[in-house]
């Protein structure tokens, strides 16, 4: 009669000494048990209710209504050119997420636009996007916490032109017709390069006799300027006249000199 008694009294005291500490961490346990038998009876709080070393207080993982707690990385900021030049997205170094949970994180997973991504190889484009970081526990509560990837394109349109010309003047004109174009390739989007004459004449008019000079530029559909290119067009007077009086009455030699539209040259008899 003695031992069970002093049994009876042994499990009451230590039910009180389990609800007394509990009540001290104010981290209660769900169940009490003398001696636990399951997994889930030995995933002790430890952190939150140092009793556990009893092996008296435990989460109830079978019957889990808590969610896991999630944190994200913080915000990033990159540039096209983070993985390499000539795309109009890039991969990020996006940092790891934090979880926890009062029995076990199970899964901790990315999504963009609800669809799930490897973090690692993801291509982001240019702009901002929102990434969604999951957490689900071993009972399928889950949590989430977002942060957002900032690509930003920092490379400039590059121009080729068709380039620089020498010509001469065409048959009885003071100058010449000369096909002059360019182009320009950029990482993301660009639209056509524009050309200023340095004569202010429009590119398909006639080039005069002398050195003329176009400058092509170009913005992509980021606001990035290209660096200008300059193209030379030079045109060369290749008529040759002999002994000639020119129109102010006066004789001399028109050779290599510009007639027609520029100057009027007045063949005399030389003899």
């Amino acid at each position: 009669m003695r031992k069970k008694t002093t049994s009876v009294l042994l499990f009451g005291f230590l039910m009180m000494l389990t609800s007394a500490l509990a009540s001290y961490w104010k981290a209660p346990a769900k169940k009490v048990v003398l001696f636990p038998t399951t997994i889930d009876q030995q995933q002790l709080s430890w952190k939150e209710s140092p009793y556990g070393i009893f092996a008296l207080g435990y989460d109830d993982c079978e019957n889990d209504t808590q969610d896991p707690t999630i944190t994200a990385p913080a915000s990033k900021t990159v540039a096209t050119n983070n993985d390499g030049t000539g795309n109009c997205t890039t991969t990020a170094a996006l940092g790891s997420p934090t979880a926890s949970d009062n029995c076990k994180v199970e899964t901790i997973k990315a999504f963009v636009n609800n669809s799930e991504i490897s973090p690692a190889t993801f291509e982001f484009p240019v702009g901002t996007t929102t990434v969604t970081w999951t957490a689900t526990d071993s009972s399928g509560h889950t949590a989430s916490a977002t942060h957002t990837v900032t690509v930003i394109d920092n490379e400039v349109p590059v121009i080729t032109h068709n380039g620089d010309k020498n010509v001469n003047n065409d048959s009885g004109k003071c100058g010449a017709t000369v096909n002059v174009s360019a182009s320009a390739t950029d990482n993301c989007s660009v639209g056509a390069v524009a050309g200023s004459r340095s004569d202010g004449q429009a590119l398909n008019a006639l080039y005069p006799v002398g050195t003329t000079t176009i400058s092509w530029s170009v913005t992509d559909v980021n606001s990035n300027s290209a660096i200008t290119k300059t193209q030379t067009i030079t045109v060369t007077d290749n008529l040759f006249y002999p002994s000639r009086k020119t129109s102010t009455g006066s004789t001399g030699d028109c050779r290599g000199r510009i007639h027609g539209p520029c100057e009027t040259c007045i063949a005399h008899s030389t003899g």
